[in-house]
């Protein structure tokens, strides 16, 4: 969602660090700010970077409430820093790790409910082949 709303590259999407997140929670002049800790947009280097985004998007994407979200959840964790975007260990989770999450997800989706998808899916296997 913050790659997406924010227009980043994928890799830089998993580039969201906690403590900056969290030192940097509160909304100024209406804006929502996302930090992140790397290389961006080619630049050479290990630089923090804050991107700023609208609350609440058109589409109703609420990114002040997913960061606040995630913030709770490494809260809950008792993470302090770190990769924002983790696996259960608190460290960096890897693209190909998400593409499988979103793999299974979308075959469970499939065995649950097969109208959602387009007549061209006819099985759960078809999910990974052609979407």
């Amino acid at each position: 969602m913050f790659s997406y709303v924010c227009f980043l590259r994928v890799e830089e999407g998993f580039l969201l660090d906690v403590k900056k997140l969290r030192e940097h929670q509160s909304r100024a002049g209406g804006i929502t700010w996302l930090s992140l800790i790397g290389t961006v947009k080619g630049v050479k280097g290990m630089h923090p970077y804050l991107l700023w985004s609208v609350p609440c998007i058109r589409t109703s994407i609420n990114v002040e409430a997913w960061r606040d979200k995630l913030l709770r959840v490494h809260q809950h964790f008792g993470r302090k820093d770190g990769p924002a975007i983790c696996d259960d260990n608190g460290f960096l989770m890897r693209t190909r790790y998400m593409n499988e999450i979103r793999w299974e997800i979308m075959e469970e989706l499939y065995l649950e409910d097969p109208d959602l998808f387009p007549n061209s899916i006819t099985s759960a296997e078809d999910t990974r082949i052609k979407i």
